[in-house]
Parts: structure tokens; sequence; C-alpha cells
């Protein structure tokens, strides 16, 4: 009978365990997790994160939801890679299927952004490239090597496009590593978000002119953006299957809602422009 009731306290003793490490975790601010040179979206500045999404994601999980927040930032694959493990409770970007198997996305977009080609005005292959009207078009073209695609570690977009489509990319470091070789011609596109490529270039080209690299800025300042819209981006917020915040989804998709409807997300896209 002793031995019944041993077991009895010490299943009561790790249920009420669990019930504390739940309200534990749940004190614990929501911590999202950004692309460190992901501007306007997500970059540092002053040595704070700031941007689009960063603003976007504060006004509605802090002031209107009332949730507490921390932000890092960080090389992209390895931010991913701490929402995939849990050490981080979301990030917000394109919910590929290789995403959703760690993260559920909210159902609402918190950003509608479009993707574009890039490419070096100079580039002889500029005419081929304009013929590229959609991602069809794109795929075909590079799977016959009529051009060279370079993007940044971490890129869900081409890995889930491009890559997945047999089409071969030049991976960099980060952002700045890419845009230097379309604007040197050691690849002959990117295809990004319009606006993050755009402040990206606007960007680097002042940095460089600043360090006395007058070349390099000039390079930059060669590359410029085609019309053709490839594809249409959807940034939601996507929490870890292994976060204790998943509870929060429902509202969140609510706010997220509001927040398109009333103007509040236009206001914050402008302030970046």
């Amino acid at each position: 009978m002793k031995n019944v009731f041993a077991v009895i306290r010490l299943i009561l003793f790790i249920f009420c365990l669990s019930i504390v490490k739940e309200a534990n975790a749940q004190q614990k601010p929501l911590t999202i997790v950004f692309f460190e040179d992901f501007a306007p979206y997500s970059f540092i500045e002053n040595g704070k994160v700031t941007g689009v999404l960063r603003d976007s994601l504060l006004e509605i999980l802090s002031k209107r939801m009332n949730v507490k927040v921390e932000f890092k930032v960080g090389p992209w694959a390895r931010m991913q890679e701490l929402v995939e493990t849990g050490k981080a409770d979301a990030f917000c970007t394109n919910p590929t299927n290789e995403r959703k198997k760690y993260a559920v996305p909210c159902k609402v977009p918190t950003l509608l952004p479009l993707y574009k080609i890039f490419i070096n005005r100079n580039n002889s292959k500029l005419a081929i490239v304009k013929a590229v009207k959609n991602l069809d078009d794109l795929r075909n073209a590079a799977k016959l090597n009529k051009f060279k695609i370079g993007t940044y570690c971490g890129d869900g977009w081409a890995k889930a496009n491009l890559e997945a489509f047999n089409v071969n990319i030049d991976y960099t470091r980060n952002l700045e590593s890419t845009i230097l070789k379309v604007a040197h011609q050691r690849v002959d596109i990117v295809v990004n978000l319009n606006s993050v490529q755009r402040y990206s270039m606007y960007s680097l080209r002042n940095k460089l002119a600043a360090q006395g690299k007058a070349d390099d800025a000039k390079k930059v300042g060669e590359i410029i953006e085609l019309d053709s819209v490839i594809d249409a981006g959807k940034f939601h917020l996507c929490i870890s299957k292994k976060s204790p915040y998943l509870k929060v989804l429902g509202d969140f998709e609510k706010a997220m809602d509001q927040a398109l409807n009333d103007g509040t997300v236009s206001a914050i896209l402008k302030k970046y422009q």
C-alpha cells in the first residue's frame, strides 16, 4: 500500500512540476528572430533591431495584445534553426513547406511584397533576362544555363521555388555579398523582394562611397530593377511547434487583420520608404 501512495505522490509531483514549467515558460517573452541584413524589413541600427517587421509585430503583440516580446537578429540560416529547435519562438517570413514542418503560420499575412529581378544594366545577358516574364520562364531559362542566379544563405524563397526545381544557385553569406556579385557580374541576377533590394543597394552604395571604394559604389549603381513580377511574397508570423506561445495565434490573426484594415501597417511601411 505504501508503494501505491509513493507512486501517486510521484505522479502528482511530476504533474505539478510540468504546470510550473509551463507557467514559467509563459512568463518568458515571446522571442522573435529576424534576418540581420534585410532592410527595410529587419536590420540593426545603432545596435538595436529595427525595421518594418519589427515595428509591425511590436504594435500588434505588445501594444494590442499585451504580450511581452523580445527580438534577436543574426544570419538568417542560424535564426531559422533557432525556431526549428525551439530555442526561439517565432519568425515572420514566407511559410514554405520546409518551414511548416516545424512552425505554424498565422493565416493572415503581415506583408505582401513582390519578387523582382535585379541585374547590372551593362550585363551582356540583359536582353535574355528581360525576356523572363514569370517564375516558369525563370526556371526554364536558368536550367538551360542562360544566366547565373545568386542569393544569400537561408533564402527560403530561392530554395523552395528555384533549387527545388533543379536550378543552380550561387549562395553568399549575406545580401551585401550577393549585390556585389551582381554588380561585378560574377553572377547575372538576383531575384529578391524589390523593397528590400532597393533599400540594400542604396545603403551599400553610400557605405562603399564613404569607405572610398568608388569603383564598387559605381558598379552597385549600375544594378537595375526589371519590370516583370516573378512572384508575390507572403510574410506570415510563424510560431515554432515547440513554443508555448502557439495558443496566441488565433488572437494574433484577429489583431493582424485589424491592423491591416485600419492602416497601421501601411503607415509603418511609409516610415521606411
